[in-house]
């Protein structure tokens, strides 16, 4: 699985968000996924996409990012999860188990960074899962 084939998804309410960050992630090799709320992104997970990193708006309507990161984490592999806030990150509840954490507005060259090391880290996860189903 090499980077040029990986994709990301993003999940978030605000149509302003999803555009900018697509639009930096669009510098860098991968493809990437967009939804407008929770249902859809999730989703897009099930419906067999081999996402390597979500990220997801921390506060959404109907269904908010922690319940998302939880459905997440019963992937296996799970994705990297970052969650995403206008919060500051000491502000989000500790004990969620998120990935990562970055603050709105969105830096494009902090954004790229994370997701390109996200993303290595999805796949040594799918190396460890591999090895794990192996003995």
């Amino acid at each position: 699985m090499d980077q040029a084939q990986q994709q990301v998804l993003v999940i978030d309410d605000d149509q302003t968000t999803l555009m900018l960050i697509k639009r930096y992630l669009s510098e860098i090799p991968v493809r990437v996924h967009t939804a407008e709320d929770a249902r859809r992104g999730l989703q897009t997970l099930k419906d067999g996409e081999d996402i390597g990193l979500v990220l997801v708006d921390y506060m959404m309507p109907q269904m908010t990012g922690v319940e998302v990161l939880h459905a997440v984490q019963e992937m296996t592999p799970p994705p990297y999860i970052l969650l995403i806030s206008s919060l500051e990150e000491d502000q989000i509840p500790s004990g969620l188990h998120a990935d990562g954490f970055l603050k709105k507005p969105i830096s494009k060259t902090n954004l790229q960074e994370v997701v390109k090391e996200g993303l290595g880290k999805y796949r040594d996860r799918c190396k460890a899962n591999q090895h794990r189903s192996l003995t």
